[in-house]
């Protein structure tokens, strides 16, 4: 399987992934590299951007417009050299990273301190563009971070059943009305639980989803990303 491969080429590559000069520390990467990661350290405690100091508090955006989702914990911010990493994992097959990124996530997870959620789902994708891909990159890093943490992943739990265009290519409003009755529950979750993504941009996806499952009974919803752009 994929998740044996990518332990076991962690197991066997004893040089940074990153730089590639220095001896790899147990996540893969060197002390220098890790360092230098764009480590997510100030930002809104609901929506997860970026703030200009350390803060606590909800960003006016957030209170303006409250998100359907609780909580957001990203663990880097989308600059250098997340973002290649991140699009080379998605486009280019590269996901022996998220073997050394899910552990890092789960790490800064920890750190945090905050209550665990009762399972975790992944973003889905719709079913012919999964075919496509040959994977979904979020069901991979939620399998992983799932045995990290011991936590519950309900891989199949949400559905995608409209195929829309990509995020990226739409503004904020088309992303809004895009998603618009995009997702379907297949099992019953929890009380608290978690999506997980890799990147975040404005949060429409999973705003959507948080909004299918709060009208399904789950009580809190925290997101989970590898990174957060600034918008």
């Amino acid at each position: 399987m994929l998740f044996n491969k990518v332990n076991k080429w962690l197991k066997n590559n004893h040089t940074c992934v990153l730089c590639g000069l220095h001896p790899a520390n147990t996540f893969g990467i060197c002390d220098d590299c890790m360092s230098d990661l764009p480590w997510s350290i100030s930002c809104c405690h609901q929506c997860g951007r970026p703030t200009p100091f350390p803060t606590k508090q909800i960003c006016t955006c957030c209170l303006k417009h409250a998100p359907a989702f609780d909580t957001t914990l990203a663990t880097f911010r989308y600059v250098f050299p997340i973002d290649r990493l991140l699009p080379s994992i998605k486009y280019a097959k590269k996901t022996s990273h998220l073997g050394w990124l899910s552990s890092l996530m789960s790490e800064y997870i920890l750190s945090k301190d905050l209550p665990l959620p009762d399972a975790l789902v992944p973003v889905p994708m719709h079913p012919w563009d999964e075919i496509k891909r040959g994977y979904n990159q979020s069901s991979l890093l939620t399998h992983l971070i799932s045995k990290q943490l011991t936590l519950p992943a309900h891989l199949g739990a949400i559905r995608k059943i409209k195929r829309t265009p990509h995020q990226k290519e739409l503004n904020f409003i088309e992303r809004q009305q895009n998603l618009i009755d995009c997702f379907r529950l297949n099992k019953p979750l929890p009380k608290r639980v978690a999506i997980v993504d890799d990147v975040m941009t404005t949060g429409s996806t999973v705003n959507e989803i948080s909004r299918l499952l709060k009208n399904n009974g789950v009580e809190t919803v925290d997101i989970w990303v590898l990174a957060r752009t600034p918008e």
